[in-house]
């Protein structure tokens, strides 16, 4: 099986605290199956997932200062169903915190690179198109080769990162990303209604969702202790 290397070479591994070089694992179209396969044979052991969505811009902004949860998710839906997602970053993790290795010298996340979000069609902003190119991003590699997400709305059902009540969910302010998941899931828009999607975030991903924004409030002592928190 051919690697992604031929499209977009990945980003070079960088070092963990843990003195082990962290590898991206970028994930097209023709090496989606293959790296799925790979998630299905270790998610038993490596029970925690963290995610990361890319999208291009914010074009659903509000003036409200303090929302209240049904505003807060309505500028989301709003935004989530007018863009499609460009990336998302997987992290598996096991009890201790330890990345996947493969009992090499390399721990690995993976990058999802999907082809659905056109930049000459979609909504979008200069300031943020700007950014992504500035940073290495190629709208037209991942139009060429990128992932379509009706097959990676199938192996996902397929990895047992999702309706599995033995994995948890880390995340740092999470809304965003659980919402453009569900998108893909579901393969429609999000429901009009927040209590509707809250339904669907517990048919996919159950209780086990921990969004360390909210943690930290609880934790004692935080802008003082920062080792603990990470702790």
């Amino acid at each position: 099986m051919s690697t992604s290397a031929n499209f977009m070479p990945p980003p070079p591994p960088f070092p963990t605290m843990m003195n082990k070089l962290v590898f991206v694992r970028s994930v097209w179209a023709n090496n989606l199956e293959y790296e799925f396969s790979l998630i299905r044979s270790i998610i038993d052991r490596f029970p925690f997932v963290s995610m990361k969505k890319q999208f291009p811009s914010v074009i659903h902004r509000s003036d409200f200062l303090f929302w209240n949860p049904i505003d807060h998710y309505n500028i989301m839906r709003g935004h989530v169903n007018a863009i499609k997602l460009d990336q998302l970053g997987i992290m598996i993790i096991d009890a201790s915190g330890n990345l996947l290795d493969f009992d090499g010298l390399y721990s690995f996340t993976w990058e999802f690179n999907f082809y659905d979000y056109d930049v000459v069609y979609y909504n979008h902003t200069l300031s943020s198109i700007g950014l992504l190119h500035e940073h290495g991003f190629h709208f037209q590699r991942i139009r060429a080769h990128g992932i379509d997400t009706l097959r990676f709305d199938e192996l996902m059902m397929a990895s047992r990162l999702i309706c599995n009540n033995d994995v948890s969910y880390i995340t740092f302010h999470n809304g965003y990303d659980f919402d453009y998941l569900i998108k893909i899931l579901t393969g429609r828009e999000l429901p009009n209604v927040l209590p509707q999607f809250i339904m669907l975030m517990r048919v996919f991903f159950g209780d086990k969702v921990y969004d360390v924004k909210h943690v930290i409030i609880f934790c004692q002592n935080f802008y003082d202790e920062m080792n603990w928190v990470t702790n």
